[in-house]
């Protein structure tokens, strides 16, 4: 240990070896700005602390003190313990008239905006810390910390909750339009001005939000176009709106640089795997999100939130609520799949691939499926949720990897449409007898050797089939 202070000492004199992770760690504190007690405290205990996350609790101005540091993996581990210090609750109950603020470190607005804002909403501003004050807004970098005689009793709030006050003091036109205005009509207009085409429009659509304010129902719309906009600038403009305005859950996805820009051109499975990546950073709920704003906008990305929310989810039922219509759900387009109804059999190209995910029989809690399109979602088996699906009139499993029915299917006594053309049946499946209802059953076009074009010869129909089943009508 004695070797790792004289060390240190000789590095707050320049004597450094920049290569080492060692050498890095002792110029962030030496640079930070802290008491040299504190730089002393942080390194002791890093030292002789098997990681960085095993570094003993922190008290309040520790922890402040600690985020000066420009050391990576500590200011994550701090970070964390920030969010027991910092305030919750609703505007009104973190700030009041009586609140004497602060600033700490570096904050996306101007500190000369930070404390116009507060004398405009009667709350007392100051730059030096005292025992008066009340409430510190935390940014990057908190060196004044530093400065600061015995231990902060002053509660910590983000940036973000004292724009949620001073929203709710002064609301700008946009926000006060939002609340009182029964159709929205100038927050639509805003929207559609985010998402044109003409970065001129986009720009006017920012600056009107800076002046009138962030309606929350904006908030979803400014984070799609901050990680798909193709312009850096914009995206930039956006992100600083957001660091803002942005509820605490989605400000370290609106911090991380990463985005899709110009998703239109990306594919399902491409989305999907980008959204994985930066699951960990965004969280999950954000990402459920971002997936739902994609697909409202260019019809994909939605297969994220299919595949990951679990049943019970809100953000799983409203994905599935984006491709069901009048009773009808369409799978195909909730898993990111194209869909070949209307394509003649020589452009049928993208036979290939495999998927299990498992069918929304969860959705039937809430909504009655009447039509179930299954059509080229790559399965190989038709999963025994498809059992519950029993208001089921019409199923189309077409353009598949089937070779067989399961035992549920027989469930369906309302259906009367099943299409199973383009699969791979050697055999007539016979489970079809259960249906009574059945009216037509398409079996063409079914294939052998994984290839589209290789067409069995033509299916015998059992004779119990035909008897029971002397209604329907079964294309081979």
């Amino acid at each position: 240990m004695t070797t790792k202070i004289s060390q240190y000492e000789l590095s707050l004199n320049g004597i450094t070896n920049s290569e080492s992770d060692f050498s890095q760690l002792l110029l962030a504190i030496d640079k930070s700005g802290i008491s040299l007690e504190s730089k002393t405290w942080f390194f002791h205990e890093i030292v002789n602390s098997n990681s960085i996350n095993d570094i003993p609790e922190t008290s309040k101005k520790q922890t402040l003190e600690g985020l000066a540091i420009a050391y990576k993996s500590l200011q994550d581990v701090l970070a964390k313990r920030l969010m027991n210090y910092m305030e919750d609750g609703s505007p009104e109950k973190v700030l009041d008239k009586n609140s004497v603020l602060m600033v700490m470190g570096k904050t996306t607005q101007k500190k000369t905006e930070i404390r116009d804002k507060a004398k405009e909403i009667g709350v007392k501003y100051t730059a030096k810390y005292s025992n008066k004050v009340t409430h510190i807004i935390i940014g990057n970098l908190p060196k004044e910390a530093g400065n600061v005689e015995g231990e902060i009793e002053a509660k910590f709030i983000s940036e973000v909750q004292f724009t949620d006050y001073y929203n709710s003091q002064n609301p700008g036109f946009l926000i006060l339009e939002e609340s009182d205005s029964e159709d929205g009509g100038m927050v639509d207009n805003l929207k559609e001005l985010l998402g044109s085409s003409d970065e001129e429009n986009v720009l006017i659509a920012l600056e009107i939000l800076k002046s009138g304010g962030v309606p929350k129902s904006v908030i979803p719309d400014l984070f799609y176009w901050q990680k798909t906009h193709g312009t850096a600038k914009i995206r930039t403009q956006i992100r600083k709106l957001l660091q803002v305005n942005a509820p605490a859950e989605m400000q370290n996805a609106v911090k991380d640089l990463t985005g899709l820009p110009n998703p239109q051109k990306l594919k399902e499975f491409e989305i999907n795997s980008k959204l994985k990546k930066v699951e960990k950073k965004w969280g999950q709920e954000i990402c459920f999100e971002f997936s739902t704003q994609l697909f409202k906008r260019i019809q994909k990305g939605l297969r994220y939130t299919i595949e990951n929310a679990k049943p019970g989810n809100e953000w799983r039922k409203k994905a599935i609520e984006l491709v069901y219509t009048d009773g009808q759900l369409n799978w195909t387009a909730a898993l990111g799949y194209k869909n070949y109804k209307d394509v003649s059999s020589d452009e049928i190209l993208n036979y290939g691939g495999s998927n299990n995910t498992k069918l929304p029989d969860d959705f039937l809690e809430f909504y009655k499926v009447d039509k179930l399109q299954l059509h080229n979602v790559k399965m190989k088996t038709l999963r025994k949720e498809i059992g519950k699906f029993t208001d089921l009139v019409e199923l189309d499993c077409s353009i598949n990897h089937l070779t067989s029915l399961p035992k549920a299917i027989e469930k369906l006594h309302k259906l009367e449409k099943l299409d199973l053309s383009r699969n791979f049946f050697t055999t007539f499946p016979t489970e079809v007898i259960a249906l009574k209802n059945l009216k037509v059953l398409d079996l063409r076009f079914n294939a052998e050797n994984n290839h589209i074009h290789t067409i069995l010869p033509f299916f015998k129909i059992p004779d119990e089939v035909k008897e029971a089943l002397p209604n329907c009508e079964i294309l081979i």
